[in-house]
């Protein structure tokens, strides 16, 4: 989701603020439930990605991009999955070549 700011507000408690189109600008609260880590490749910013829940009860994927939070899409977090297991088919295969 484009044009979207999530900033802390205290404990696991953040706002978001968006904007849908020509419409009016929205603004709720999102709980955090879940922080887990996330790997970029050459990278060493952007290491955390989250689960929130919005008032209504959804949840939200919310990665950062140079520390900004946003609202990612599933299919970001897929891609990461098949990213690490590139990462650890080849590592195993480096540690085999070491003693073939």
């Amino acid at each position: 989701m484009n044009n979207v700011s999530i900033s802390y507000r205290d404990g696991d408690r953040y706002d978001c603020t968006w904007k849908d189109g020509d419409g009016p600008q929205i603004t709720t609260e999102l709980r955090k439930v879940f922080e887990f880590k996330v790997y970029w490749h050459a990278w060493e910013c952007d290491s955390e990605g989250y689960v929130m829940e919005d008032v209504t009860g959804k949840r939200h994927l919310i990665l950062t991009n140079h520390g900004s939070m946003y609202i990612a899409e599933e299919q970001q977090a897929l891609a990461k999955i098949t990213e690490y297991q590139e990462a650890i088919r080849e590592t195993q295969k480096a540690l085999y070549l070491l003693h073939p």
